[in-house]
């Protein structure tokens, strides 16, 4: 019976995921993406998947063939291949995952090779080689940052090749296609040409100075904002003063040399506990920005000022992560102490004393604990190349897909229990004792 069990073990060892050493000689395009990563860390994950991409489209298609028999409305033109190719995923050919460990955190990289293809949904990510944009006019304190990228302009194409691969393209051309009041004389196709966006946002957290929040179950730092929308300005003409009505504030507006300003009226700034939000609409260089002071505005416009860049909180945070991307987000660790003293603040209140947040209190100490461990804040980026799709994300924990690793160990926790089941109906010991 030992011998028989003993038989068992190499079989669980070569199910087990192997790690490979330096010695392995990679395919070309696992070589080369592995270099997109920190190779050199805790944790290598290389995928290439182009053939697996094409199984995937045939095994689609064989499904679709199936339902097309039971659903009469399914268009029967419709092809998996097609949907693939509009939305660019037939580009997808290989991908690495790395984690490596820096100063307590955890830097988690991953990159999508794609060929450099600009197809489909892998255009919404916008330019090659995107320089950042907050970290240029958020003051050097920002604390939270938020950089969010949209090119949508090749949406009508999308919309259009998917609308004829499931027999709706002249419905839609009919409705896309219609000019429209509301949006000015344009159609809906117009507008969505126009729509190259990046959406920007910095807000600043003094949490020496602070503000009693409602029913007095405590106090929150003061905040200040600043935002930047770029590619938006044109739109004002559309739909700013139905914008600026819906506020409620009878604004004050100037203009000079083409820029629009609002700001609020002198009567209503002693209501409004010190702050001055504006609104600024600069159409030559396609930008609207909005500020909760007109001081933190003015700041944001000086160039010669120290901006989110030149912080040395921000520059350890992003240390090893890309210094160009089309989207971040950023958040300072002064955000993350401020959590944990909110936290053990509602402690001492009695705010936790719940009977159901009693049970997971122990778990949620925990995951405090570890987000405030790591010397530096967090901070994510994504970023395009002329070879795929780069992301990243500086955290205080890895991502090293566990599900993936441990499938293995699933499979073999089932397989020796249906062999117990088995033994037990056999009544015979399922595991001997294996001096």
């Amino acid at each position: 019976m030992k011998k028989r069990y003993l038989t068992i073990l190499p079989a669980m060892l070569a199910m087990a995921p192997l790690q490979l050493g330096a010695q392995v000689q990679l395919e070309p395009s696992l070589a080369k993406i592995s270099q997109k990563v920190d190779a050199d860390g805790d944790f290598l994950q290389l995928n290439k998947f182009d053939g697996d991409i094409a199984t995937l489209i045939e095994y689609g298609e064989l499904a679709l063939d199936i339902a097309k028999i039971e659903v009469s409305e399914i268009p029967a033109n419709l092809k998996v291949a097609k949907i693939f190719k509009v939305l660019g995923l037939d580009a997808m050919k290989a991908s690495a995952l790395s984690s490596k460990k820096v100063d307590g955190s955890w830097n988690n990289k991953s990159y999508l090779y794609t060929g450099g293809s600009d197809k489909g949904v892998l255009s919404m990510y916008g330019e090659t080689d995107a320089a950042y944009v907050v970290t240029n006019f958020a003051p050097e304190t920002t604390d939270i940052a938020v950089q969010l990228r949209m090119d949508l302009r090749q949406a009508t194409q999308i919309i259009t090749e998917i609308a004829a691969a499931v027999g709706q393209n002249e419905m839609m051309e009919k409705e896309m296609t219609k000019k429209q009041d509301e949006l000015g004389g344009m159609t809906p196709f117009d507008l969505i040409s126009k729509l190259d966006l990046c959406i920007n946002v910095a807000i600043d957290m003094d949490r020496a100075k602070r503000m009693p929040l409602p029913d007095e179950v405590g106090t929150a730092p003061t905040t200040e904002l600043v935002a930047r929308i770029d590619g938006a300005a044109w739109a004002w003409d559309l739909f700013g003063d139905k914008l600026i009505m819906g506020t409620g504030i009878p604004w004050t507006k100037t203009e000079d040399a083409g820029v629009i300003t609002y700001t609020l009226p002198a009567e209503m700034r002693d209501s409004f506990q010190g702050y001055t939000p504006t609104i600024r609409i600069d159409k030559a260089k396609n930008f609207i920005w909005m500020a909760s002071k007109e001081s933190v505005l003015a700041t944001a416009l000086n160039a010669s000022s120290k901006k989110l860049k030149d912080g040395v909180d921000f520059k350890a945070t992003m240390a090893s992560l890309p210094s160009n991307g089309n989207s971040l987000l950023y958040i300072s660790k002064d955000v993350l102490n401020e959590l944990v003293f909110q936290y053990d603040e509602a402690g001492k209140k009695g705010l936790l004393d719940d009977k159901d947040f009693k049970m997971v209190k122990p778990l949620m100490d925990k995951l405090i604990t570890d987000l405030t461990t790591p010397k530096s804040g967090i901070a994510a980026v994504l970023a395009k190349d002329n070879e795929g799709i780069f992301s990243a994300l500086r955290a205080p924990f890895p991502v090293k897909n566990y599900l993936n690793q441990l499938s293995p160990l699933f499979s073999q926790a089932a397989m020796f229990g249906a062999m117990n089941r088995r033994a037990m109906n056999r009544r015979v010991m399922p595991i001997p004792n294996i001096q």
